[in-house]
């Protein structure tokens, strides 16, 4: 319903969130069940970096992506790969090479005076914002995840969002990251507070 309300003239480009399953093999990045449907509508699913060209500027769109996790993915698959004597194993593990090498190559050949859109769900760190070595140069991340906290009291803001990494561990955080644009060392991020509400109480399903 969502998608169909949104009328869009402009190309319309789709990351999983929390609830999205069977979307796209995050290791493989072959599109599943729920993720061919979402084709239908005209979607494209952003399983790897699409260059948007207008005349002849362009820039680019970069799913999350950290070289550190990339190597030891390849690391641990190779290891599998060159143990393992199940050929149905075996043909999963190359697919998860093939499909984490492209992933580097693609990001590598981005030079770094291009523009590049970070589209993901969960936001990068302050820290993370601040460098991003283990990152592309995003120069700019769209993201969700927060609902702006979901529940927010006058005058005090949020009371909690989903951020281990944060010293509270998500009560009481920073406002001015969990929503809008915040600006790092190294780049900067806008949060959306996105539709709807999620809860692993029931009677906490709402916004306030």
């Amino acid at each position: 319903e969502i998608v169909d309300g949104l009328n869009s003239t402009a190309p319309v480009y789709f990351v999983a969130g929390n609830w999205d399953y069977h979307v796209f093999d995050t290791m493989t990045g072959q599109i599943e069940r729920n993720g061919k449907l979402i084709q239908a509508h005209g979607i494209e699913i952003l399983t790897t970096p699409q260059q948007i060209q207008r005349g002849s500027d362009h820039f680019w769109l970069v799913p999350y992506f950290s070289y550190n996790l990339n190597q030891e993915i390849e690391k641990m698959v190779s290891t599998h790969l060159a143990t393992s004597t199940d050929n149905e194993e075996r043909q999963r593990n190359q697919q998860i090479l093939d499909y984490q090498s492209s992933l580097l190559q693609t990001i590598h050949s981005i030079h770094d005076d291009e523009i590049q859109i970070g589209l993901m769900h969960i936001p990068l760190t302050k820290e993370e914002l601040d460098d991003l070595s283990d990152f592309p140069k995003y120069d700019l991340v769209l993201a969700g995840h927060y609902h702006g906290g979901q529940i927010r009291i006058p005058l005090i803001g949020a009371l909690y969002v989903p951020d281990h990494y944060s010293p509270k561990s998500g009560f009481f955080p920073d406002n001015k990251f969990i929503s809008g644009l915040y600006t790092g060392k190294e780049s900067q991020q806008f949060i959306s507070r996105g539709l709807g509400a999620t809860s692993v109480v029931p009677w906490l399903k709402f916004r306030f």
